[in-house]
């Protein structure tokens, strides 16, 4: 839906920029964080180390340990 991508001042139906009705945050007034879960960087950490290689063209690569 392109609305979703346009301003009030643009459009009547524009969306960007028009308060969520639920929390009342405007897209872009804000940086919005949450932090991840301690599983999630449970599991992110050990990737850092684990040896890796580019995926070349038409193959596939399994994600299971």
């Amino acid at each position: 839906n392109m609305l979703t991508w346009i301003t009030r001042k643009e459009h009547p139906f524009g969306l960007l920029s028009y308060p969520c009705p639920v929390c009342g945050y405007k897209y872009g007034s804000a940086w919005l964080y949450e932090p991840l879960p301690q599983d999630v960087i449970d599991f992110l950490l050990p990737l850092r180390n684990h040896p890796t290689r580019p995926i070349e063209r038409g193959e596939e690569r399994s994600i299971a340990p």
